[in-house]
């Protein structure tokens, strides 16, 4: 968590005027940085509503609430973010992004969100091998996008459409 808040911070200490094209992999670098903790806090916040889902008997009420803020704050912070990066720039932005980012920082370190770690790797094992159907999808949808990122970063636009339609193609069957 605290790696994504590095990262969102330098993000927003960097003028995007005084960039040149050398500096496109750093500042890539330092998105995917920001990227992790968003994930990361995805995957706590699952697990959580799900424990909590399992324990109070709450059902897919639990589900529906979290899913319906989830896009309802996906369409307010699209909205927002689109006219204010239009008026102002990506700073502003992310720099309001960095109190929030802090304090979830915190409240992870101070155990709000426990996470009960693996009794070992045989059981994540055992895990996997009871649905291997699941795994191999999920399996094959990171390599999927895997490689379309991997097509955008190395490859030119015509390999690159023609990666991206041929894995959601495959992804699709």
């Amino acid at each position: 968590a605290l790696v994504g808040a590095v990262g969102l911070a330098l993000l927003s200490a960097r003028s995007p005027e005084g960039m040149d094209p050398g500096d496109v992999w750093g500042v890539a670098a330092l998105f995917c940085l920001a990227n992790a903790l968003i994930a990361t806090f995805d995957l706590l916040c699952e697990g959580k509503y799900s424990e909590l889902m399992r324990e109070a008997r709450a059902g897919p009420e639990v589900l529906t609430l979290v899913w319906s803020c989830m896009q309802a704050g996906a369409l307010f912070g699209a909205v927002l973010t689109g006219a204010l990066v239009d008026s102002a720039g990506p700073r502003p932005l992310l720099a309001a992004c960095l109190p929030i980012v802090l304090l979830a920082v915190w409240r992870t370190h101070a155990g709000d969100l426990p996470e009960a770690p693996a009794r070992s790797w045989r059981s994540l094992w055992l895990k996997t091998r009871s649905e291997p159907r699941l795994f191999l999808l999920a399996l094959v949808m990171a390599a999927g996008s895997l490689a379309v990122a991997v097509a955008i970063a190395c490859l030119g636009q015509a390999m690159c459409e023609a990666v991206t339609y041929g894995v959601s193609g495959a992804l699709v069957m």
